[in-house]
């Protein structure tokens, strides 16, 4: 059963068959959300390598009443190949951008971060159902800074964040193409909208490198290629 007060979002991960664990560990952040209102809850994953492109989080002490879930000392976003070492050895964590949390956690974090924008979607409340809704909603759009949730929200307040540790789960943020493919290289799978591709020439690669026999169009996809098969 759904609750009504408790939502979650997910991040754009490699796609897997459900295991029971997982639902275990839904369970258990689903607990904590309902108990502690106050916490927005990440989900952190155990990392495989010192990943430079992923953001880290730092746990602190456990949650009092939950043994794998922690509050946060600090987020890491995408740092240097040593200091990524150096994470791995501490026992931080890969942040997965998987949260679980009360919708009074998730206003509330924004409000406390970034106060001028939680009161700029406030003042539409009055005006939500009525013909002015979409009109002022683009306006507010119009103006409206961009704003980078995990730079600055997340990351500057760990103080209303948990982070769940999880385990035996093998990640890959399929935010890159290059990821993208490599995710289906493990899993065995080719699908048709790849064939025609060739790789992608290295960094740095000259047009005078090629052998005078070889044609730019062999870098490019083939037309039969650019069209997605469903």
């Amino acid at each position: 059963m759904r609750h009504p007060e408790v939502c979650r979002e997910l991040s754009h991960g490699e796609p897997r068959r459900p295991h029971a664990s997982d639902f275990g560990r839904a369970r258990t952040a689903l607990d904590t959300a309902r108990r502690r209102t106050d916490l927005v809850i990440l989900l952190g994953l155990d990392p495989e390598s010192p990943e430079v492109e992923y953001g880290w989080i730092e746990p602190a002490e456990p949650i009092h009443g939950q043994s794998r879930v922690y509050s946060v000392r600090r987020f890491w976003e995408k740092p240097n190949q040593l200091l990524a070492q150096v994470l791995q050895l501490r026992g931080c964590l890969w942040n997965s951008f998987v949260m679980i949390a009360s919708v009074q956690a998730l206003l509330g974090i924004v409000e406390s971060a970034i106060p001028q924008l939680y009161t700029s979607f406030i003042g539409l409340a009055p005006f939500l159902g009525t013909p002015e809704e979409a009109n002022l909603i683009n306006k507010l759009y119009d103006r409206m800074a961009e704003v980078n949730f995990s730079h600055q929200v997340l990351a500057h307040r760990p103080e209303r964040l948990a982070v769940l540790k999880v385990t035996g789960v093998r990640w890959n943020d399929l935010g890159e193409p290059k990821r993208v493919l490599a995710a289906l290289s493990i899993a065995g799978v080719r699908p048709h909208w790849l064939e025609g591709f060739r790789p992608l020439p290295p960094q740095g690669f000259s047009v005078s490198s090629l052998p005078a026999h070889e044609s730019l169009l062999q870098l490019r996809p083939t037309r039969r290629a650019s069209k997605l098969q469903m």
